[in-house]
């Protein structure tokens, strides 16, 4: 009967450190970097809209500063994303910004993009339960999905799953009212130097 127990609780040890596990070694997966740079298809689906909406465009991710996101089709917009706020460039300034303090759930995407692309796991975790993690394949693909711990997040977000190898693939943002939103991430460059218009964006 001792042994018994003794053999289930193992079980249920080796159960809980999957996961830890999984993370882990999707972690070694993920490429350091300072700087990342590539190409973005977003497809956003609305329940009150037969077609979804397509959007493209390049990003440019600076490590511990933010995220320039510069869409092209349909209109041309550039926003900046930091961890604080979120701000529309124009002429190379920021005209409007917001603090994700009053948009949770923007800010959230943005602890996502940062702890991602950083493979900051523990940042992750501290924000996200994880529902189920598959660990890299043969050919170092992974697969994530995650809950948000914040309750007012999750009033607006249900779910995020992510899937990737040495970066991050895609990004699914599945909203609590059944609205959906698929981000692609192409041709990814690692550690391209910024020009100084860039550069100066982030400030």
């Amino acid at each position: 009967m001792k042994i018994a127990i003794l053999v289930g609780l193992l079980a249920q040890s080796a159960l809980a450190a999957a996961p830890d596990a999984d993370l882990q070694a999707i972690k070694k997966t993920l490429a350091p970097f300072a700087t990342l740079t590539g190409t973005f298809e977003q497809t956003k689906k609305i329940r009150v809209i037969k077609k979804p909406l397509k959007s493209e465009g390049d990003f440019t991710l600076l490590k511990n500063k933010g995220v320039l996101w510069s869409t092209r089709k349909p209109m041309v917009s550039i926003l900046r994303v930091r961890r604080d706020d979120i701000a529309q460039i124009k002429d190379g300034k920021a005209t409007v910004v917001v603090s994700l303090k009053d948009q949770p759930a923007l800010g959230l995407i943005g602890k996502v993009l940062f702890a991602v692309f950083s493979a900051d796991v523990d940042e992750l975790k501290r924000h996200f339960e994880f529902t189920r993690v598959t660990p890299p394949d043969a050919a170092g693909h992974w697969e994530a999905s995650l809950r948000p711990r914040d309750a007012m997040v999750r009033k607006v977000v249900d779910r995020i799953e992510l899937g990737g190898g040495r970066v991050v693939e895609t990004l699914t943002l599945n909203e609590v009212n059944g609205d959906s939103s698929v981000i692609r991430f192409k041709n990814v460059v690692e550690d391209r130097p910024l020009s100084k218009e860039e550069a100066k964006l982030f400030e």
